[in-house]
């Protein structure tokens, strides 16, 4: 065999790899983080409470924001839902 023949193995492997990479979504990582940090900011303001950071609708889940953490106490109506 001469080294331009291709093997029979490499050609399935290219061509699995070739339409794994052809399903997967056209993001880069910029769009892909962009879309994280403004999920991850959406607020929601609970009964009783301050707006807090929505992590999940169904159970509520919801956290205390960041700056509530720079005091010594966290006031009630901050504090996180669970």
């Amino acid at each position: 065999m001469s080294s331009r023949q291709l093997h029979r193995r490499h050609f399935l492997q290219m061509m699995g790899a070739a339409s794994c990479n052809s399903l997967l979504p056209r993001w880069t990582w910029a769009e892909a983080a962009k879309a994280v940090v403004s999920d991850a900011r959406r607020m929601v303001r609970f009964p009783q409470k301050s707006e807090l950071i929505l992590v999940t609708d169904r159970p509520p889940l919801l956290e205390t924001p960041l700056h509530y953490f720079r005091q010594d106490l966290t006031p009630n109506e901050a504090y996180f839902v669970r």
